[in-house]
């Protein structure tokens, strides 16, 4: 599993110039997990940039790429553990 702070190195890796197929090595991920890093990197950052006077904050960026995801989980229904479910799984 990927910590928050080896996502931080990977975008940096490739901010930086580093190939897709050398941090993929490095760090013994997939190529489509660093293509979703990225993504989400630059999806942030347009983001950022269109509500934002700054014309760069990288690590603003960054810290909010690699946060802990933030789930809404008010409007979910409770499930029991039933034997019909047991029975399902």
């Amino acid at each position: 599993m990927i910590t928050l702070i080896q996502k931080q190195e990977i975008i940096m890796a490739a901010l930086n110039g580093k190939s897709q197929r050398a941090i993929a090595k490095e760090f013994r991920i997939g190529r489509n997990t660093i293509r979703r890093y990225m993504k989400q990197y630059y999806a942030s950052r347009e983001k950022l940039l269109a509500t934002s006077t700054h014309t760069e904050d990288v690590p603003l960026l960054i810290q909010q790429v690699v946060e802990k995801p933030k789930y809404d989980t008010s409007s979910r229904t409770k499930t029991k553990l039933t034997p019909e479910v047991m029975q399902k799984i």
